[in-house]
């Protein structure tokens, strides 16, 4: 879980960092275009977002069921071998 908790608050640091607008602080308000401006919103909203999803999202347990689960005969392509095991509870 740890190693969940790491990765899922490592990829809200890239997503963060890679779509803040860091470069749009330089400028002053008042030289600013409304585009500018409106950029400035928009990809500080989204880049807040988005890293909040990954951190909310990491922070959370999965189902019981599913913790441990690396494969399922559930998600096999062939109908044949879902019949086979009645008995899994996957």
């Amino acid at each position: 879980m740890v190693l969940r908790y790491f990765l899922f608050l490592l990829a809200a640091y890239i997503v963060f960092h890679m779509i803040f607008p860091f470069g749009l602080f330089r400028t002053r308000l008042a030289d600013m275009t409304g585009a500018d401006l409106l950029l400035l919103i928009a990809r500080s909203l989204v880049a807040t977002i988005g890293a909040a999803y990954f951190v909310v999202r990491g922070f959370i347990q999965p189902a019981p069921h599913d913790r441990d689960r690396l494969w399922c005969e559930r998600w096999t392509a062939s109908p044949l071998a879902r019949s086979r095991s009645r008995l899994d509870p996957c």
